[in-house]
């Protein structure tokens, strides 16, 4: 792992994650209720970054610690989208995108460049910041923004540490908040900004990482960290991550 990567309070690894059956989105709103209202690091009309409690884990994160904006930007370029069939996601906005042939057998990343340059600072920070019983969560707006006609698409989720394992959870994808019943929308963009691991629409994705041995399975234990979709997470292993174009 880089040098620049210091974990400042440690716990217990988090453990498998499991689907978690029979549980509503109704549910979820109401504890994230109850929790305490998240603290927010960046927001303007595209990119909120926030400090949320962590309400599905029974034990303390690697939480604060030192990223650079590199490291968080060689992060988010990794991060991959497949179809819940193995085939590469298409945007919603944009028709389908077009990689490059090594692209299609990982996925299409997540962020475009621009994207990442705007999220990747304040991520940054936000690590900085959070504690060990807080994850960090964050809302993109895309789409033709200056378009009154147009409905913007939201990518939204968090990232906690656990050891040297950095847990990514990617709850929305390009996805338009004020859809339709028809089309499967279940929240507004108003409940995102509080709770950006609101998932809008059930399935329709798997996320990924590349390169793909970065990627771990965490093992066993009481103290799981469970979510209503787990094809939307993955765990990386940060010291696999940590060498190239990295300070």
């Amino acid at each position: 792992m880089a040098k620049s990567l210091s974990v400042e309070h440690g716990g217990e690894g988090s453990g498998r994650i499991g689907p978690v059956a029979g549980i509503c989105l109704a549910g979820a709103l109401l504890a994230c209720a109850a929790a305490a209202p998240p603290k927010m690091v960046h927001e303007d009309r595209i990119v909120s970054v926030s400090l949320m409690t962590d309400t599905r884990s029974a034990t303390p994160h690697a939480h604060p610690a030192h990223l650079t904006n590199p490291q968080v930007s060689r992060i988010l370029a990794g991060l991959r989208v497949l179809r819940s069939g193995g085939t590469p996601q298409e945007s919603p906005d944009e028709g389908p995108e077009s990689p490059r042939p090594a692209d299609r057998r990982e996925g299409i990343p997540v962020f475009s460049r621009d994207e990442i340059r705007m999220l990747a600072p304040f991520l940054a920070k936000a690590f900085e910041e959070v504690s060990p019983q807080q994850l960090v969560a964050f809302h993109l707006k895309g789409g033709q923004l200056d378009d009154p006609s147009s409905r913007p698409v939201v990518t939204s989720g968090g990232l906690f540490l656990d050891q040297e394992q950095l847990y990514v959870v990617l709850a929305n994808y390009r996805t338009k908040p004020f859809g339709s019943a028809f089309e499967g929308s279940m929240v507004s963009e108003l409940d995102l900004r509080s709770d950006p691991l609101v998932p809008i629409v059930r399935g329709g994705y798997v996320l990924g990482f590349s390169p793909g041995s970065a990627r771990v399975t965490p093992v066993g234990g009481s103290s799981a960290w469970e979510y209503v979709e787990y094809q939307k997470i993955v765990v990386i292993d940060l010291t696999k991550v940590a060498g190239k174009g990295l300070e």
